[in-house]
């Protein structure tokens, strides 16, 4: 039977999942731009590492009985604590002069870790492990991001690197696998979902396409519904077309490249018709 504070840590865990994170990023983007893409980067690099050192470990997790909740592949570490971590994590260091919002946000990140414990999908160092990979990958993405930001590459370099270093990330993954298992097609999700990221957002700097940051909802909200309604029709093709794999890198890069060309381009068209 499912108690009241059950659904209460039902709804608190799910805030670290990777379909709400995933659904609220392009949100967060096409209001803030910059912080949505170093965020977009460090969930998916932060979903790639968990998922690796997963299938790297293989620790099973606690006795089925007493799960409340369905959850799958192995325990440790904690996916969802290395989602709140990075996510939450980064916007409570990007809010921490707004002291209150920022207290929130890493009380947010405690609770979505122990709701885990809770709910009886995961063990305690499973969540002190997702911590520590999300803490880690905040701070490495924040600070590589920085010192990159002070450099010029050559942009014949930054598209290849984006599609050759995600590839590369793969692999490693398929390798520590020893096989295609369900790790292996996180992996190909996430790193194709950042390599199309990285490719759109290059392309859309080189032909100035970026939207302009903006606090007006209606616009957020146009710019939000385009971009979701074409990652939904993608992920529609997906589903009809999963067991190729092929299919999936391709329509999960696309569903990058939708979010930081595609839709720019969309929206800029029909500003000027408009």
């Amino acid at each position: 039977m499912v108690t009241s504070l059950d659904l209460v840590f039902i709804l608190i865990t799910n805030l670290g999942s990777e379909l709400f994170l995933l659904i609220t990023l392009p949100i967060i983007y096409f209001a803030r731009r910059k912080l949505g893409l170093r965020l977009s980067i460090m969930v998916l690099l932060g979903v790639w590492l968990t998922h690796a050192l997963k299938v790297l470990f293989r620790i099973e997790r606690p006795p089925k009985e007493n799960w409340k909740v369905e959850a799958s592949g192995y325990s440790f570490p904690s996916g969802h604590a290395t989602n709140a971590a990075t996510y939450w994590g980064y916007l409570a260091y990007r809010l921490r002069r707004t002291p209150a919002l920022s207290i929130v946000f890493l009380i947010l990140v405690v609770l979505i870790g122990y709701s885990r414990v809770y709910l009886g999908v995961h063990r305690v160092e499973d969540i002190i492990g997702g911590f520590i990979v999300g803490t880690c990958t905040l701070i490495s993405v924040e600070y590589a991001l920085n010192r990159a930001e002070k450099r010029e590459f050559p942009i014949i370099g930054l598209i290849i690197g984006s599609f050759i270093i995600p590839l590369l990330m793969i692999y490693v993954t398929y390798i520590i696998a020893g096989g295609f298992v369900e790790e292996v097609e996180v992996a190909l999700k996430t790193m194709s979902t950042l390599s199309g990221i990285a490719i759109g957002y290059i392309v859309a700097s080189i032909k100035n396409l970026h939207l302009e940051d903006t606090k007006n909802i209606s616009e957020v909200a146009k710019r939000s519904i385009i971009g979701l309604l074409i990652v939904m029709g993608l992920f529609l093709v997906h589903s009809a077309l999963e067991e190729i794999t092929l299919v999936t890198f391709i329509t999960y890069w696309l569903m990058g490249v939708a979010i930081t060309l595609i839709t720019p381009l969309i929206v800029r068209s029909i500003e000027k018709k408009s």
